[in-house]
């Protein structure tokens, strides 16, 4: 999937962005609605014609949490996925656990079970595309710098 989200057309925010889902065990809310407790999502684009300023043009590894949600982003450079240092692949991995209360879940205190979980799935998709320098990720999830949450 992540493989051939990588395009280099003009209107490349304009293709859909390809998406993969793992969910846990799903939780009723009410009779008619139910939410799974927690989620670990993936998904790829290209920075290809991305206006300079917004944050979907920032390079490098990022790494957000902000209550249950949490976002991993990595350049991926790859002859696998046909990306250039001038536009790379980005990977954005997202985690969201709607049941477990959080304290200090902000910024740049955050749990490190979250960090340890992001960090081992961008790695692992690191790794089976082949990315230059680990997609410059950490060697460990404790290195992972966390940027504050959106305002």
């Amino acid at each position: 999937m992540m493989q051939n989200a990588y395009r280099a057309g003009k209107a490349i925010r304009d293709s859909p962005e390809p998406e993969c889902e793992v969910s846990g065990p799903v939780q009723e809310i009410s009779s008619n609605r139910a939410w799974p407790t927690a989620s670990l999502r993936f998904s790829a684009f290209s920075k290809r014609g991305d206006i300079e300023g917004l944050p979907s043009s920032r390079r490098g590894t990022r790494f957000r949490i902000d209550g249950g949600n949490a976002q991993l982003n990595f350049d991926c450079v790859s002859s696998r996925v046909r990306s250039t240092p001038a536009i790379p692949l980005t990977v954005r991995v997202g985690f969201t656990d709607q049941w477990t209360p959080r304290k200090g879940a902000v910024g740049r205190e955050y749990p490190k079970d979250v960090a340890a979980v992001l960090h081992s799935a961008a790695t692992s998709v690191a790794r089976k595309l082949e990315c230059s320098d680990n997609g410059g990720l950490p060697a460990r999830s404790e290195d992972l710098k966390a940027v504050p949450p959106r305002k």
